[in-house]
């Protein structure tokens, strides 16, 4: 397959043929032990496979080395084994700048490709590309659920006492003092009535 434009909604681009870039060819990858996603087999230990250049695909296991052999499957490529040194994933150090484990062995060019379950952030997206994530941990704090207690004063908990006594107060000295003028002023309601009660005596 030629390299080619694509067009997209952005504009032409030109996508490469990684594909068929790797076909027939052998890359270098490195990995890190974690359980269940790449394992070394029970015959064999951590120690041991240092040792060797190049560690048989025969002699790992778990899902990384599956999802491996089925690449180069369909593919086309082959793959050389090592054990990274360090048995890590790869952290930057703050102060020096430089990066241990597997991510280091991709920064300097040792390694063409790393598998095992390295987790995808900000910091190693800077230097290295990721594959799609397979899988997603979701990790999540659980706490226990309160009990909801019925209460049909509910709506006064938004305002303290304090507040609500003032707003009482406050609702009590306007109504108060809007009823005592109405009955003392000539001018409201109760002041017309009886001024009309005297005309009609009249």
């Amino acid at each position: 397959m030629i390299n080619k434009k694509v067009l997209k909604m952005g504009g032409a681009e030109t996508v490469i043929d990684f594909i068929s870039q790797l076909a027939n060819k052998t890359l270098r990858v490195t990995f890190a032990t974690d359980s269940g996603f790449l394992d070394i087999k029970p015959e064999y230990t951590a120690a041991y496979l240092k040792n060797f250049s190049e560690v048989p695909v025969s002699w790992v296991q778990g899902y990384c080395i599956d999802l491996l052999l089925k690449l180069q499957e369909i593919i086309g490529f082959n793959s050389s084994l090592y054990l990274v040194n360090d048995e890590r994933f790869g952290r930057k150090d703050e102060v020096t700048g430089e990066w241990n484990g597997l991510v280091r062995e991709l920064v300097e060019t040792n390694a063409d490709m790393a598998v095992g379950s390295i987790t995808i952030n900000h910091v190693r997206k800077a230097e290295i590309d990721f594959t799609a994530p397979y899988i997603d941990l979701g990790l999540q704090f659980i706490l226990k659920k309160k009990e909801v207690v019925q209460d049909s004063f509910r709506f006064f908990k938004p305002l303290s006492p304090t507040l609500w006594a003032y707003i009482g107060g406050t609702l009590f000295l306007v109504s108060f003092t809007v009823t005592l003028v109405n009955k003392i002023s000539p001018y409201d309601y109760h002041g017309g009535f009886v001024q009309e009660d005297h005309k009609t005596t009249a």
